[in-house]
């Protein structure tokens, strides 16, 4: 009997445990926010339906639930600013080491110096876009 009651409170639990409310609201600055207090955002926070995935879903082979069918246009931004920025700063890093060209003896020559200065603008340009 224990343990029917405890397969019963477990089973209760499973099925209430997507029911959380999620609520959406901008700040006056423009910013999007998702949170679970419907109180943080008084002026403006919308409910949102999320219907809760089915394990048997992930078990037929079809995969996860993809979400929104349109991609985010923000989201794809930041996304590829951030990847500049990692391409950028491991361009950096890997154009230390001087070219066959760029060493005259122990000593660097100025296109060493142009190439250092270029690599590290473009790190910099990238950081400030990642950082928007």
């Amino acid at each position: 009997m224990r343990n029917l009651l405890i397969a019963l409170a477990l089973a209760g639990a499973w099925g209430n445990a997507g029911a959380q409310a999620i609520y959406k609201y901008a700040t006056p600055e423009g910013n999007v926010v998702y949170t679970d207090s419907p109180a943080a955002g008084l002026n403006g926070a919308r409910k949102l339906e999320i219907a809760a995935a089915s394990p048997r879903l992930y078990e037929s082979g079809r995969g996860a639930p993809t979400g929104a069918e349109q991609p985010d246009p923000a989201a794809e931004t930041v996304s590829a600013a951030q990847t500049e920025y990692r391409a950028a700063k491991r361009r950096r890093i890997d154009g230390v080491t001087p070219l066959a060209e760029e060493r005259n003896g122990r000593y660097f020559r100025p296109e060493y110096w142009q190439r250092q200065r270029a690599l590290t603008q473009g790190l910099l340009i990238a950081r400030r876009n990642a950082l928007r």
